[in-house]
């Protein structure tokens, strides 16, 4: 067996497997992508991610509340949490609290932050639709190139078939003698050649077939199906003008409601740095207690009277006074609860900041913030400079595709006449096979530029289909 058979052989085997499975419409590989593909998965996570932002934003308007203890030794000269006495001994001091602040007034900074956050979770949404509609985009692409590739084999294998058909009635005329031996040699080239193409166009269109899977982040061989597309008429593109695309495109795509949402985060981003001129007013509260581990006196008994005088009496204030000297006989430490009961406290009041310097930082907070607003403005203008250059391009592109794809379509009319008109002069004679074998060649390559072309209309049209918001089907 010839190699190119044994190719076209385990190709075809491969092709029936491919066929076997489930071929996938273009809705399914839309589906599939938008709940399997990464690069979206990441953008939903900066949803989320705008949606803790905004969250965070409405829970700063509710109060705080904190608590504390501590469990303390000390050792040596310590002071008296309760009595503030200083003592010589070891001690172990506990202390337990409790306090809680709200915001009353902060310049309206929470107000405006929240309704920023509100815009850039909005903005995050809008960012994940403009990365699936750029995916989608691929998909059709890919989809179409696929249908392409495969419209491609089906055109190589009819010229292969009309090759192989000469090339027998060839042989037949050079058995009774009517041509000469040589006349088959340029037939069995252009039959080789012929399966070299085909083996080619199969590679390419698993090439298509993987492209797609990897777009799709689907990790298994797939197909698509094959339904049954109305290459639109030409007269279609001309009743339409890229003022009115853009118009409408304005409307509907998220890359331009996105860029005006930037243009509103900006403006709240001016808002709240302009809130730091203000004062803030907090209320606060706390309470709390504490233990002091430090043994008291319990039990006493009285002594003699102390050598030391505590004062002088008398006329002249001479005459010295002593204190009964005091003995401790016993000692002991007030129990915990009971502390924490005697030495319970708490407390309430306002706090209120004015800002009156703070190393110009409020005054060069707005001045960026100023600077955002112009660069949010440029960026809205450009997305939509950007997005009316495209159009002009696309525009063009699918106008110059239409009259490609109408001047294949009339070169395949003539060069089908030639080819029949060649075919029958040479099967009686008067067309030697050099003729026959350029008309054909002729025709197979007009008849593939026709379904290149046929296939790169469709996708331009398609992307016009887009930028006016309409439903990418097939």
């Amino acid at each position: 067996m010839k190699p190119f058979s044994v190719a076209l052989f385990f190709i075809f085997l491969y092709s029936a497997h491919i066929q076997a499975q489930d071929a996938w419409t273009l809705e399914q590989c839309l589906e599939y992508a938008a709940e399997n593909n990464l690069s979206l998965k990441q953008n939903k996570i900066g949803i989320s991610s705008s949606e803790i932002d905004l969250e965070q934003s409405r829970s700063n308007r509710l109060p705080s509340l904190n608590g504390n203890a501590s469990h303390v030794y000390n050792f040596g000269r310590s002071n008296d949490p309760t009595t503030n006495d200083f003592i010589e001994q070891r001690i172990r001091t506990n202390n337990f609290g409790l306090q809680g602040s709200v915001d009353v007034f902060r310049g309206f900074n929470l107000k405006h932050s929240i309704e920023r956050d509100q815009l850039s979770l909005s903005s995050s949404q809008l960012q994940y639709e403009v990365a699936k509609n750029d995916l989608t985009l691929t998909i059709v692409g890919a989809y179409l190139n696929i249908m392409r590739n495969r419209d491609q084999i089906e055109v190589l294998k009819e010229q292969s078939k009309i090759t192989l058909d000469q090339k027998e009635r060839v042989e037949r005329l050079i058995e009774v003698g009517s041509l000469p031996a040589g006349d088959v040699l340029e037939l069995e080239a252009q039959v080789a050649n012929n399966e070299v193409s085909i083996v080619q166009a199969e590679n390419a269109l698993e090439m298509s077939r993987l492209n797609l899977a990897q777009v799709l982040d689907y990790y298994e061989s797939l197909d698509v199906a094959d339904p049954s597309i109305e290459v639109p008429s030409s007269a279609l593109i001309e009743s339409m003008s890229v003022e009115e695309i853009y118009n409408k495109a304005l409307t509907v795509l998220p890359q331009i409601k996105a860029a005006a949402l930037g243009e509103q985060i900006a403006d709240k981003n001016l808002e709240i740095s302009k809130t730091f001129r203000y004062p803030t007013l907090s209320f606060f509260a706390g309470l709390g207690s504490n233990y002091a581990g430090v043994e008291i006196p319990s039990a006493f008994e009285l002594g003699g009277f102390g050598e030391v005088p505590i004062g002088y009496v008398g006329t002249d204030f001479t005459q010295p006074v002593y204190t009964t000297e005091i003995n401790i006989t016993e000692t002991t430490m007030q129990p915990f609860f009971d502390q924490l009961s005697n030495n319970f406290s708490y407390n309430a009041g306002l706090t209120l900041s004015v800002p009156i310097f703070n190393k110009n930082q409020v005054k060069n907070g707005m001045k960026r913030a100023r600077l955002g607003q112009e660069s949010a403005k440029l960026q809205s203008d450009l997305a939509k400079n950007q997005l009316y250059q495209t159009i002009q391009q696309a525009y063009q592109d699918a106008r110059s595709a239409a009259k490609i794809y109408e001047a294949n379509l009339k070169t395949i009319e003539s060069l089908e006449l030639a080819f029949n008109n060649t075919e029958k002069r040479y099967e009686l004679g008067v067309a030697n096979a050099l003729e026959f074998s350029t008309a054909r060649n002729n025709l197979a390559i007009a008849q593939l530029n026709l379904n290149s072309a046929r296939y790169n209309y469709l996708f331009l049209m398609k992307i016009l289909d887009f930028y006016q918001g309409k439903e990418l089907k097939l």
